[in-house]
């Protein structure tokens, strides 16, 4: 049986901090529900927005003569910014189809929704033991009833499934704010898949 994940602290944090604890506690347990993936994507989740909060701290803050972040301020912070990443998360995830209702909806075996994510020609992303497929890239007059575009664009990521649906639904400035899946809708699946190749490299 595989270790399962532990955010540690101190007998005396817990007893100082019950309300804390006791949230960290369940989001042990979230962590630990998810596949390797799905944990990787919450981690660079969190590392991102640590950056960012430590990229805007001011001159004063970063004095040697500024009060110093106590060890349960940084906690009460990475606490909230894992609670962003699985509302971010749950939200990406709404709405989405299990396998069979895929396999219903493009009238195929059960099987074949499992194959085309190994593929590359469908997007999903386990949650709870069962993948799920965003609805979105369905598209009744596309290749395979996908939208058209779509699993070049897929293979073309090299990042984790829940950071491609965010990256692909998220709108983009190299696109004047238009997402990724708005430029493919409108036939400009070239494009797309170029600024796809890029995504991830430093």
């Amino acid at each position: 049986m595989a270790s399962a994940l532990h955010i540690s602290t101190s007998h005396e944090f817990g007893a100082r901090r019950p309300t804390i604890r006791s949230k960290i506690e369940r989001l042990e347990d979230r962590l630990n529900a998810l596949g390797d993936d799905e944990l990787e994507t919450v981690l660079e989740s969190i590392a991102q927005g640590l950056e960012s909060s430590e990229s805007s701290i001011t001159p004063e803050e970063a004095s040697p003569f500024a009060r110093p972040v106590s060890a349960s301020r940084r906690v009460e912070d990475e606490l909230e910014l894992l609670m962003r990443s699985f509302e971010r998360r749950r939200a990406l995830l709404a709405g989405s189809l299990t396998a069979p209702q895929v396999a219903k909806l493009l009238n195929t075996t059960r099987q074949t929704p499992h194959d085309r994510v190994k593929a590359g020609t469908l997007l999903a992303v386990m949650d709870r033991g069962a993948l799920r497929f965003p609805t979105w890239q369905f598209d009744p007059e596309g290749p395979d009833g996908a939208i058209d575009g779509l699993p070049d664009v897929i293979r073309a990521l090299e990042i984790t499934p829940l950071a491609k649906i965010s990256w692909l639904t998220r709108p983009n400035d190299v696109f004047d704010g238009k997402s990724p899946l708005e430029l493919l809708r409108d036939g400009q699946a070239e494009r797309v898949i170029r600024q796809a190749r890029g995504v991830g490299i430093a």
